[in-house]
């Protein structure tokens, strides 16, 4: 997120704590905040706390283009596509644009996890799966999918995973979405 104007005052603050002499008033908010605000605020944060653990700086005040100096602006991280997020499945930081496909890999590959720790007792190495190319990966899946239908003991999931299995397939289905929900009611 970019830096606003109550960010910028929390920086300027965080400098006035290091440097109590740090003079912060109404003109000296505004005119950081101009330079400021195409940055986001942690990268600027970060920027600031290497500044002062640097004992080079010791006494010295840091100069507001010292803190954007080699940071991307927002819209420059946008086209660099160095957009990070975090998976919340595997904790890892994943860029962006590849996040949809990092994302079905790894619930795919969270999935045989479980499930072969749960139906086998069998601990599967998930890096190894994670590291596989997509068409070797794909060929696994399905083949533990299709030995894991016989084993599942919930016949819901049951029903789930083998319509998974036949659209996958190129087959029809065999249970449409009222015949699920039918089954879904009864279960309760």
């Amino acid at each position: 997120m970019k830096v606003n104007r109550r960010e910028t005052s929390d920086l300027l603050e965080k400098i006035q704590a290091y440097r109590q002499s740090f003079l912060i008033t109404d003109a000296v908010i505004s005119e950081w905040n101009k330079v400021l605000e195409p940055y986001d605020y942690e990268d600027v944060d970060k920027k600031l706390d290497e500044y002062f653990r640097n004992g080079d700086n010791f006494g010295r005040y840091p100069d507001v283009y010292y803190l954007t100096k080699y940071l991307k602006k927002k819209s420059e991280k946008m086209q660099s596509g160095h957009n990070y997020v975090r998976c919340h499945l595997c904790g890892n930081q994943v860029d962006l644009a590849a996040y949809d496909s990092h994302f079905d890999r790894c619930s795919s590959v969270d999935y045989v996890c479980q499930m072969s720790l749960k139906t086998y007792g069998k601990k599967l190495n998930r890096a190894k799966m994670m590291e596989a190319n997509k068409e070797d990966f794909e060929k696994y899946y399905w083949k533990f999918c299709e030995k894991l239908v016989d084993n599942v003991p919930d016949k819901q999931n049951k029903h789930f995973l083998k319509n998974s299995i036949l659209t996958h397939s190129g087959f029809t289905p065999e249970l449409n979405l009222n015949e699920v929900l039918k089954e879904v009611k009864q279960t309760k």
